[in-house]
């Protein structure tokens, strides 16, 4: 089975993005993981038209091979459809690989796609072909770990096990997989 470590960092707003990913990269320099750009991303916030009482969350989960802001200039990208002064975003990277690869990401982004069901996410909604654990730790901004991990993005676990016929996180929630 393999397993993925996912360290979340943010929450950001979109115009902080570019500096936080440079930032993460000089960080993680060591770590041969983040020398070519690979990354996950979560937007969390409200979607436009959405009643303020439903309140905010996590609409949708995405990878990228390029720079984060890169990835983010396509006009027609779903976090547009997010209120403006509510959308965050949390910075994904995969971390203690040698090599990242699309797969690795492809991995973790079906993983939690197909187990959240964000609002916006229309693709990646099946699971690997291969039995996957993703173990995910959420960090603020300046790359501490949190004590207490913000409600946004709580619903993100800590641990998901995909083995291949069953999916589970660490609260114990243990479903079949149906497509």
């Amino acid at each position: 089975m393999k397993t993925i470590h996912v360290n979340w960092y943010g929450p950001f707003t979109l115009d902080e993005v570019d500096e936080a990913a440079e930032q993460v990269s000089k960080e993680e320099r060591r770590d041969k993981s983040s020398l070519h750009g690979y990354g996950l991303y979560a937007w969390t916030g409200r979607k436009i038209g959405q009643h303020t009482a439903v309140g905010a969350g996590l609409h949708y989960i995405g990878i990228t091979e390029d720079r984060y802001t890169n990835r983010f200039s396509d006009e027609n990208h779903k976090y547009r459809k997010l209120v403006r002064s509510e959308k965050k975003i949390w910075l994904g990277k995969i971390q203690g690989q040698e090599v990242v690869t699309r797969s690795d990401l492809e991995a973790a982004e079906s993983i939690f796609v197909s187990y959240l069901h964000p609002s916006l996410n229309a693709t990646k909604l099946n699971l690997p072909k291969f039995s996957c654990t993703v173990i995910s730790k959420f960090c603020k901004k300046d790359m501490e770990p949190y004590q207490r991990i913000p409600s946004i993005i709580s619903i993100i676990p800590e641990l998901v096990i995909w083995d291949g016929k069953n999916i589970r996180d660490n609260r114990t929630r243990i479903r079949e997989y149906t497509p």
